[in-house]
């Protein structure tokens, strides 16, 4: 689901574990299945990524591309992490 790819990253980023593999098979699925992501899950995808210091250009595009489509329902909070 989108909220358990971006909770595994959450976790990742926040326990500084770094696994290049990892962050990027998660960026492979997650690109295929964005417009299905809430906007808390946009945004936290998006801070663990910038966190870990994990270029993922696809994902970034994708991620821009759904918060654009979707910029009516993020909070404040949200907005700021993108």
């Amino acid at each position: 689901t989108d909220q358990g790819m971006a909770n595994i990253v959450w976790a990742y980023a926040r326990t500084q574990q770094y696994s290049p593999r990892l962050l990027d098979a998660i960026a492979r699925q997650a690109s295929k299945q964005i417009n299905g992501f809430s906007p808390q899950s946009l945004s936290n995808m998006t801070w663990a990524f910038a966190k870990l210091k994990h270029s993922s250009p696809i994902l970034f595009d994708t991620i821009a591309s759904a918060a654009i489509q979707s910029i009516n329902e993020f909070r404040p909070q949200e907005l700021s992490i993108l």
